[in-house]
């Protein structure tokens, strides 16, 4: 969290950065993206690997 708050404070003064633990055990969270996680496949594609489904839907 310090890291990530010390680059966006150049670009972004105003933008907060706060970690779970700082957020009220009752405040929702939605995760909406995660940093270094793979790129989602695109929409609409059957996910590679999926065995005989795959195929399937490929014919």
């Amino acid at each position: 969290r310090r890291a990530l708050a010390q680059l966006l404070r150049l670009r972004a003064p105003s933008c907060l950065v706060l970690s779970i633990a700082e957020l009220p055990p009752t405040q929702p969270i939605e995760v909406i993206d995660v940093v270094g996680a793979p790129p989602p496949p695109p929409a609409g594609l059957p996910a590679p690997g999926r065995g005989e489904a795959a195929e399937s839907l490929a014919a």
